[in-house]
C-alpha cells in the first residue's frame, strides 16, 4: 500500500481525538493523534507503507483510517498516477461528499423527507431539470471536438447523442402532473440553473477529462443507486403522487445507468492508450470534481428558494 492522507482530513485533538474525512471518523486516542501528526507529511502516496510507519503500532493506525475510507492507496509516482487507481479515488471521496451533506447545508432534503415540500416546489426541481437536460447539446459541444480519434472520440459521441432530447423525459412527468408543456417550453431557466450550465460549459472548455470528472458527481451510478434507492420514491410516499407521473423521469435514469456514464471518466481516459495520469492531471480533476460537487448545492439551493422560500412558478422571458 502507498497510503495517501488526503489534504482535507481533519485531526482533532479537542474535545474529542479523531481523524474525519468526507463524513467518515475515526476516533483516536491523544497518543494516535499525536503519532498521526508525525506521520501526515509522509502520507502523500509518494511511499510504500513499510517505508512510512516506525512501528507496528504505526501499521495499525494507517491501516484503520484506510478500512474507514481516510487514508487510501493510491502510488503517487514521478510518472503519475495508475488512471484506473485514481479513478477509483476519485469515485470513492464523490460518494464520501454525497453520504456527507450536513441539513443546515442542504435543507431542502429534509424539507422533502419531511413531506413538507409544496407541489410547486416539487415540479420546479423537474422543470429546472429540464432546462438543465436542454441545454446539454450547448454545455457539451466542445468535447467532440477536443476527443482524440478512435475509441474515445466514439465513446464521447455516444454519451454525447445518448443525451439528445432527454428533457422529454421530464416534460413528460410534468404534462402527467397537469403542467402545461407549452408553458414550460417557453419559460427560462433560474438564474442558479444558467449558472450551471455555464461552469460545465466552462469545463468542458477547459478539457474532456475535467468535464468528466465533474459529470461524475452527477451521473447515477448503479452501485450507489442500489445502496440509496430510487430518490423519487420518496416523492410518491411523502406526497401521494400517482406513480404514472415520475415514470419518465425514472426511464431517465435507467438511462443513463445503462450507458454507464458515471464510470466515463475512467473508460475514456483508458483509451487514450496511456495507463498513468500526470499529478498534476490528477489533482485537476479532483478539483473540478468537488467545484461541481459545490456547484450542484448552489443549483439546488437557488431552486429551493424561488420556488419553495419565494413561492415562485415558471420564470418567463421579460422582452
Amino acid at each position: 500500500m502507498h497510503p495517501l492522507l488526503p489534504a482535507d482530513a481533519l485531526i482533532f485533538a479537542t474535545p474529542r481525538p479523531a481523524c474525519l474525512l468526507d463524513g467518515n471518523h475515526t476516533y483516536l486516542t491523544a497518543e494516535e493523534v499525536g503519532r498521526l501528526a508525525a506521520l501526515t507529511p509522509l502520507l502523500n502516496g509518494q511511499l510504500a507503507l513499510r517505508d512510512v510507519t516506525r512501528s507496528p503500532s504505526d501499521e495499525a493506525l494507517i491501516t484503520r483510517l484506510h478500512d474507514a475510507g481516510i487514508v487510501f492507496d493510491l502510488p503517487v509516482g514521478d510518472d503519475g498516477i495508475p488512471i484506473a487507481l485514481f479513478c477509483d479515488y476519485l469515485y470513492a471521496r464523490i460518494d464520501g461528499w454525497r453520504q456527507a451533506k450536513p441539513p443546515a447545508e442542504w435543507p431542502w432534503r429534509t424539507v422533502i423527507a419531511d413531506g413538507k415540500a409544496t407541489i410547486r416546489y416539487l415540479q420546479g426541481i423537474l422543470v429546472e431539470n429540464y432546462h438543465y437536460v436542454r441545454a446539454a447539446a450547448a454545455r457539451q459541444s466542445p468535447l467532440l471536438s477536443q476527443a482524440a480519434p478512435g475509441a474515445a472520440f466514439y465513446l464521447l459521441r455516444e454519451f454525447v447523442v445518448d443525451k439528445v432530447m432527454h428533457e422529454r423525459y421530464f416534460l413528460d412527468a410534468l404534462t402527467q402532473w397537469g403542467v402545461n408543456p407549452g408553458e414550460v417550453e417557453t419559460s427560462v431557466p433560474l438564474t442558479a440553473t444558467a449558472q450551471f450550465i455555464a461552469l460545465q460549459y466552462c469545463l468542458a472548455h477547459l478539457s474532456v477529462l475535467d468535464y468528466l470528472a465533474g459529470s461524475a458527481v452527477l451521473e447515477v451510478d448503479p452501485a450507489a443507486y442500489a445502496c440509496a434507492g430510487d430518490p423519487y420514491q420518496q416523492w410518491e410516499t411523502a406526497y401521494g403522487l400517482d406513480p404514472q407521473i415520475l415514470v419518465p423521469v425514472r426511464e431517465h435514469i435507467r438511462s443513463d445507468m445503462a450507458g454507464n456514464h458515471a464510470q466515463l471518466l475512467c473508460v475514456v481516459a483508458g483509451a487514450s492508450g496511456q495507463s498513468m495520469l500526470p499529478t498534476g492531471t490528477a489533482v485537476r480533476l479532483l478539483q473540478s470534481a468537488r467545484m461541481m460537487f459545490e456547484a450542484t448545492r448552489l443549483w439546488q439551493r437557488g431552486i429551493y428558494e424561488h420556488y419553495f422560500v419565494q413561492g415562485g412558478g415558471l420564470v418567463k422571458a421579460s422582452l
